[in-house]
């Protein structure tokens, strides 16, 4: 018990570089023990390991990347984090290379840009019920001394979702995250 509580707390955190700056999209993806979790994007490896471990031995990871550079970007990462992560390069834009119903979330990571996406495809894989939450913040901005983003991404990003799920929303757009949360209907 007393080892928990010691490392998760604020200053062991900060010692040893997890200053906590995933808290809040983790919180907000709301990625549980046991999920198929599909991150597509791979832009921020530190929040892709974090999801990664949520998932625990019972769920799956899986990262969605355009190319080979990125690909070897994630699955570095995840080595060094010591998570498990399935990595698959596929032209974001054309047909996903998995089955339909074959995840509970998918996290869209535009924190760099949006991506060029189908998002038809990301409600073809996602099981009935299941979450999509596109992300967009600017952490590294905020410790550049940078603006945070700009205003209107929460919207950009809503309307992206919003032809293939109709009950896209806007979440929060709090110290510069941005999250678009969107659900698949039953039929």
């Amino acid at each position: 018990m007393w080892g928990r509580v010691f490392r998760d707390s604020p200053v062991f955190r900060w010692l040893s570089g997890n200053s906590g700056q995933y808290d809040l999209p983790v919180s907000m993806s709301s990625v549980r023990i046991g999920d198929r979790l599909l991150y597509i994007g791979g832009a921020d490896m530190g929040l892709l390991a974090l999801l990664a471990t949520r998932t625990g031995l019972s769920g799956s990871a899986r990262s969605l990347v355009a190319d080979e550079a990125a690909a070897a970007r994630v699955r570095q990462a995840a080595e060094q984090r010591g998570v498990l992560v399935e990595v698959t390069t596929e032209d974001l834009q054309a047909g996903f290379p998995f089955d339909a119903d074959a995840f509970d979330v998918a996290i869209v990571d535009a924190s760099a840009s949006l991506p060029p996406l189908d998002y038809s495809e990301v409600r073809r894989v996602l099981r009935p019920g299941g979450r999509v939450v596109a992300l967009a913040g600017c952490a590294r901005r905020r410790l550049m001394g940078k603006p945070p983003t700009p205003v209107g991404r929460g919207e950009q990003l809503r309307q992206a979702l919003g032809g293939a799920f109709p009950a896209a929303r806007i979440l929060a757009e709090r110290d510069g995250w941005v999250f678009v949360e969107a659900l698949k209907g039953r039929g």
